[in-house]
């Protein structure tokens, strides 16, 4: 691995197209946004056209269950949607909580939106569930072990990723992510096929920080576990005096990347919180790899992390990091 430092300036390339490449979950009804279903879920169906990256998209729409409904054959076509076209879904279920197997039903609801969603000229899937975790489920930690392994059964059996949201707050909160990362690192030790992924938030009450971020990425790294931040994401670099962002989408990327790859005596947590504080967009080099500082990987790395790393964003707007990355990066190669 070459060591290309931040001289040399950076250019606008294939490789970056390659990261950014479904990196969003639309969530146009959800806060800040917070638009109307119908409005939200009409610019959906025209990102292929009013993106200057369409393939930014990974979910078409995020919806709450209390929205899944209004998904049918019809409504999409209503909405904008043409035939010929996967509209993928993901969705928000009910918090996991104690005597309260609602995911179970809901899975099962999931399972038939996909059946239908196979049937007509324009296709339909539902690829991801997620929920919360409950403190009464989170706190005791046989609890949550059988509940997680059921859990994880049941999207296994409709092939749907899902994503546990954990409360990570207050001074033990290491030894939560910790615990929990363990447990839903040996799912698929139970024979259960679909790996459960670690879900966390950019902002509002629970907002994760970068500190704590760091330690969520070499957690789904070491434990191969699909991970999805959500929330605060809507631009490529931090710039505070622009956005007063503490987190850049492109920051994480990079980092997520070069940590799947990279041995963590070579870029440690410490390492990771520096990339994720960033806040030069000329120190990452897109040519013959990624590099950011003197930390590098090839093109091939590249290619396997991006592969073998499930990731998403959840971001309410779509436009404004389509903006900001022509503003900031060029137009697309694509």
């Amino acid at each position: 691995m070459g060591d290309y430092g931040t001289s040399g300036g950076f250019s606008m390339t294939s490789t970056l197209e390659d990261i950014l490449a479904q990196t969003f979950d639309y969530a146009g009804t959800f806060p800040p946004a917070a638009l109307s279903f119908e409005d939200a879920i009409k610019n959906a169906a025209l990102f292929p056209h009013s993106l200057k990256r369409p393939a930014l998209v990974a979910a078409d729409f995020v919806t709450s269950w209390e929205n899944l409904a209004k998904l049918t054959p019809e409504s999409f076509t209503s909405y904008g949607f043409g035939s010929g076209r996967l509209v993928k879904v993901a969705t928000i279920g009910t918090p996991l909580a104690v005597g309260n197997p609602t995911f179970i039903n809901e899975l099962k609801e999931l399972r038939r939106f996909n059946h239908e969603g196979q049937a007509g000229k324009l296709k339909f899937q539902a690829t991801s569930y997620e929920v919360k975790l409950t403190s009464d489920v989170q706190g005791d930690k046989a609890r949550l072990k059988k509940i997680l392994q059921e859990f994880g059964r049941h999207l296994s059996e409709g092939n749907i990723q899902g994503f546990v949201e954990p409360i990570l707050s207050g001074t033990g909160w290491h030894n939560e992510l910790r615990r929990i990362a363990e447990i839903l690192g040996d799912i698929p030790q139970q024979g259960i096929a679909t790996p459960v992924g670690l879900k966390v938030r950019g902002s509002g009450d629970s907002a994760i920080k970068n500190e704590q971020l760091c330690y969520v990425i070499v957690s789904s790294i070491e434990r191969k576990l699909p991970l999805k931040v959500t929330a605060g994401l809507h631009h490529p670099i931090i710039e505070r005096s622009k956005y007063g962002n503490n987190l850049g989408f492109l920051n994480l990327k990079v980092a997520l990347y070069l940590a799947s790859i990279l041995p963590t005596d070579i870029f440690p947590p410490e390492a990771i919180f520096e990339c994720l504080n960033n806040a030069d967009p000329k120190s990452f080099i897109f040519e013959n790899g990624l590099a950011w500082r003197k930390f590098s990987i090839s093109k091939d790395e590249l290619e396997w992390a991006i592969e073998q790393t499930q990731f998403a964003i959840g971001s309410c707007s779509l436009d404004e990091p389509d903006q900001d990355l022509l503003r900031l990066y060029g137009p697309s190669a694509a």
